[in-house]
C-alpha cells in the first residue's frame, strides 16, 4: 500500500473518528468521555507530555499523592501518549482540546494500523478497509473511551506489521521498526504489553516455521537482539514500579467475567439495544454480523492451501482463542455457569500476570482476530465482485458494523470546567506558584467520591503545584488516612497535621460541606490565616462540582515538632487474650502472628461492626495497636470503645494525640510493614473491651485487623 493511500485512510478515519464521537466531538474542548477515569488519564498525559525534560527518573515525580514519592506510578505512567501529545500540551492551553484531539489521533492510528496489518495478510483493501473498522471503533472501544491506554491500539498491529515484512522480506530494517515499536506499546499500555508477550509466543514460531530461509542463527540472533532491547528499554520503567511495589507491597487478586459477553449486546446497542440484556460497564460485544463475517473469514483461510499466509492466519486464530479463554480469568464462567478453573489460573502464577486485576483486557487480543478474519471474511466475499458493486459491499458492511458497536451514551461525554470556567482560584496558584509550595484541597473528597478527585489533578495542570490527592490504580499508603484525618478540617489536630507534613497553602472549598455544616462560614483557623478570597459563581457546572466560594490559608511553618506522647505500657502477652467479633471471619486471625491474614468485616464497615478483646485478669488498658497491611485503608472509620469490668460497662475515654497521626502517616509513607493504628487511653480497669464502628460510612472499605497488640499501664501511671 503507498505511502500516499496509507495517509489518505488516515484522514478519513480521523474523519470517521469525528462524527462517531459526535456529540461529544462537537464540544472537543469543553467535555470528556467521563469526569473520572477520563481526567486522570488528562492528567498522566499531560505530566508526561510536558515533564519529559525532567529526565530519568524525575519524570516520574509527579504532583500529586504528596507525600508519597514518584506520584506517576501509582496508575499507567503512559509515556507513549505522552510523547505523541507533546505538541498538543505543549501549545494548546486548554488540556482538555488536546486529550479529545489525542483520543482522535489514536482512534485514526489503530484504525490506519490495522488496515496496513490485515491488506499485508489479505491483499485485500475492501477487507482491510472494514477490518479495520472492526478492530478500532468496537463496542469494546466505545466503552473504554474514558482510559485512553485501553483505546491505543495501534502499536500493537503497527510492530506486527513490521515483524510480518521482516520475514516476508529480509529486510532488517523493519526489525528496527518492530523494536520501537513495540517499545511504544509498552510504554503506552502495561496490561497490553502483556497480552501482546503471549501473541508474540504463539507467532513468533509460526513465523519461523512459516519462513525456512529465517531458520538460521543469524536471523534468530537479530530477532532476539531486538526483542532484548524492548527489554532493557522496559527495563528503565519497569524498574522503578517494581521497587514502589514491592516497597508498599501492593497486590491484586484477578477478577473473573462471563464469556457469554462477547455474544451478548448491552443495553445502549443501537441495533440491538431493544434485546435488554442490560448496561454492560466493560461492552465485550463482538457483533453478529461481524461474527458472522468472521467465521466466513476463517472458513476461506481454511481453504487455502497456498503459501504461509495459512499457517500465519491459523496462528492469529489461536491467539484470539488463546485470548478468548484468558479474558474469562481464574474462573471459567459461560453464561452465568462456572465450569472450573480456566487457563488464567495457571498464567497468573508467572510475573507480570500475577499482578493483573482485570484479566478480562485480554480481549484486546479477541479484538486484534476479530479485525484480521472480518478482513479474510469480506476478502472472501468480493471475489470476482465488480468495482461498482464491491464498493458497495464495504460500505454496507462497514454500516452494520458500525451500527452494531456504536452507542449514543457511550460519546455523549460529561462537561468540564475550562476557559472562563475554571475557578479563579487556580489561576492566583498559578500567578503566585514562586510562592506557593505544597497545596492541600480541603476538604477532602470522600472515599466513595475518589473518582471525582481527578478534579483536583486536573486543575493542578493550571498552577502546577504539588497535591496530596488524586485516584491511583493502586492506593498509596497513607493516602486514605490523610483522606479521614482531613475530613476534621480546621480542626487544630488537621491542621497540625498539614503543617507538619510541610504543606504550605490550603484551597478550601465551603460547599464540600453540608449546607447546615457551621465550618461552611469559618474565615479564621488556628495557624492558618486567610490571605486570598473568591466569589462565587451561579454555574451549574460550579455547583455540580462543589466549586465557587473558594478562599486560600496559608499554613504556617512548623517551628518545632512535638513527638507522639509517651505510652509508658508494657505489652499483655498476646497468648493470654482471647478475640471475637462480628461477622463471619474468624477474629483470631488477628493473633496468629502473619501480616498475611487478617480478620475483616463481611461488607464495608457499618454501624455496630466490632472486634472484642478479653482478658486472663482485669488490667488497666492503655492501649491497643491494629498492625496495617495492603490495602492499608482498611483502618477502623469512626471507631469507639467500651470497657467491661464484672459486666458493667462505660465508654473509654480516648486520647487524641494529632502527633500520634503525623508520625503514622510517616510511617505509612516510609515502611508500612511496621504501621500500627492505635488508639490510646486514659488508663481504666477492664477484663474485656469492645472495639465498634459507631457510624456506617457509605462506600467505605472493609474493616481489617492482621495483628492486634494490647498495652497495659505500668505500674508508675495507673
Amino acid at each position: 500500500m503507498k505511502p500516499r493511500h496509507v495517509t489518505g485512510a488516515f484522514c478519513l478515519f480521523l474523519v470517521l473518528s469525528f462524527v462517531l464521537l459526535l456529540p461529544l466531538s462537537a464540544h472537543l474542548d469543553e467535555r470528556l468521555p467521563d469526569d473520572g477515569d477520563a481526567i486522570l488519564g488528562l492528567w498522566i498525559i499531560w505530566w508526561s507530555a510536558t515533564h519529559w525534560q525532567d529526565g530519568y527518573p524525575e519524570i516520574f515525580d509527579a504532583n500529586a499523592f504528596y507525600p508519597h514519592p514518584q506520584g506517576l506510578l501509582y496508575s499507567e505512567a503512559m509515556l507513549s501518549q505522552g510523547v505523541l501529545s507533546w505538541p498538543m500540551f505543549t501549545w494548546l492551553d486548554n488540556p482538555v482540546l488536546a486529550m479529545n484531539l489525542l483520543t482522535l489521533v489514536t482512534l485514526a492510528l489503530s484504525a490506519t494500523a490495522m488496515l496496513l496489518l490485515a491488506f499485508e495478510l489479505t491483499g485485500s483493501r475492501g477487507g482491510a478497509v472494514v477490518g479495520a473498522i472492526a478492530y478500532t471503533f468496537s463496542a469494546y472501544s466505545f466503552s473504554q473511551l474514558p482510559r485512553i491506554q485501553l483505546i491505543t491500539l495501534q502499536w500493537l498491529p503497527l510492530a506486527l506489521f513490521c515483524l510480518h515484512r521482516f520475514f516476508a522480506r529480509g529486510r532488517y530494517r523493519y526489525l528496527v521498526g518492530f523494536a520501537v515499536l513495540s517499545m511504544l506499546q509498552a510504554f503506552a499500555c502495561f496490561y497490553y504489553l502483556a497480552f501482546y508477550l503471549v501473541a508474540l509466543a504463539v507467532l513468533l514460531p509460526v513465523f519461523f516455521l512459516a519462513y525456512p530461509e529465517h531458520r538460521t542463527w543469524r536471523s534468530l540472533s537479530t530477532v532476539g537482539l531486538s526483542g532484548s532491547t524492548v527489554g532493557v528499554a522496559l527495563a528503565f520503567v519497569a524498574v522503578p514500579y517494581w521497587r514502589l511495589y514491592g516497597r508498599y507491597e501492593f497486590s491484586s487478586t484477578p477478577s473473573s467475567s462471563d464469556l457469554a459477553a462477547y455474544f451478548t449486546p448491552g443495553s445502549e446497542s443501537l441495533l440491538y439495544g431493544w434485546l435488554g440484556f442490560g448496561r454492560a460497564a466493560v461492552d465485550h460485544f463482538i457483533g453478529y454480523a461481524v461474527l458472522l463475517v468472521v467465521v466466513l473469514g476463517v472458513m476461506s483461510l481454511w481453504r487455502d492451501h497456498s503459501g504461509p499466509g495459512r499457517k500465519l492466519g491459523l496462528a492469529y486464530l489461536a491467539v484470539a482463542l488463546l485470548g478468548f479463554f484468558l479474558s474469562s480469568g481464574p474462573t471459567l464462567i459461560v453464561a452465568g455457569e462456572t465450569l472450573g478453573p480456566g487457563p488464567y489460573a495457571l498464567l497468573q502464577r508467572i510475573p507480570p500476570y500475577d499482578g493483573l486485576r482485570t484479566p478480562d483486557r485480554f480481549s484486546v487480543l479477541v479484538t486484534l482476530g476479530v479485525g484480521i478474519f472480518v478482513a479474510y471474511g469480506v476478502r472472501s466475499i468480493l471475489t470476482r465482485q465488480s468495482t461498482a458493486r464491491a464498493v458497495g459491499v464495504v460500505l454496507l458492511l462497514s454500516g452494520l458494523v458500525l451500527a452494531e458497536h456504536w452507542s449514543f451514551d457511550r460519546v455523549e461525554g460529561r462537561e468540564i470546567p475550562t476557559g472562563e470556567r475554571v475557578p479563579d482560584v487556580y489561576r492566583w496558584l498559578d500567578e503566585n506558584r514562586d510562592d506557593i509550595g505544597v497545596v492541600a484541597e480541603m476538604p477532602p473528597r470522600p472515599f466513595r467520591a475518589m473518582r471525582h478527585v481527578t478534579l483536583d489533578a486536573y486543575f493542578s495542570t493550571f498552577h502546577e503545584r504539588t497535591i496530596l490527592f488524586n485516584k491511583p490504580s493502586f492506593y498509596p499508603p497513607a493516602m486514605e488516612l490523610l483522606e479521614y484525618e482531613l475530613q476534621r478540617f480546621p480542626t487544630r489536630e488537621a491542621v497540625t497535621l498539614l503543617r507538619a507534613l510541610g504543606v504550605s497553602h490550603a484551597v478550601v472549598h465551603p460547599k464540600r460541606w453540608e449546607e447546615n455544616d457551621p465550618r461552611r462560614s469559618y474565615r479564621q483557623l488556628p495557624e492558618a490565616p486567610v490571605v486570598q478570597t473568591f466569589a462565587d459563581s451561579d454555574d451549574p457546572l460550579w455547583e455540580k462540582n462543589a466549586l465557587g466560594g473558594e478562599y486560600v490559608v496559608a499554613l504556617r511553618p512548623m517551628e518545632a515538632e512535638e513527638p507522639p506522647e509517651p505510652c509508658r505500657c508494657r505489652e499483655i502477652p498476646r497468648k493470654t487474650l482471647e478475640v471475637a467479633a462480628s461477622g463471619t471471619d474468624d477474629a483470631n486471625k488477628a493473633l496468629d502472628g502473619s501480616r498475611e491474614t487478617a480478620w475483616r468485616t463481611d461488607l464495608g464497615q457499618r454501624k455496630g461492626d466490632f472486634f472484642e478483646i478479653r482478658f486472663e485478669a482485669p488490667t488497666h488498658l492503655r492501649r491497643i495497636e491494629l498492625g496495617m497491611a495492603f490495602p492499608y485503608g482498611e483502618f477502623p472509620r469512626h471507631v469507639d470503645v467500651n470497657g467491661y469490668l464484672d459486666e458493667e460497662g462505660f465508654r473509654m475515654a480516648q486520647r487524641a494525640d494529632p502527633w500520634q497521626s503525623v508520625a503514622l502517616v510517616r510511617q505509612l509513607v516510609d515502611d508500612p510493614t511496621k504501621a500500627r493504628f492505635t488508639l490510646d487511653f486514659a488508663p481504666q480497669k477492664v477484663d474485656r473491651v469492645l472495639l465498634f464502628i459507631n457510624k456506617t460510612v457509605a462506600g467505605s472499605r472493609q474493616w481489617s485487623i492482621p495483628e492486634v497488640y494490647v498495652y497495659e499501664a505500668d505500674d508508675a501511671s495507673r
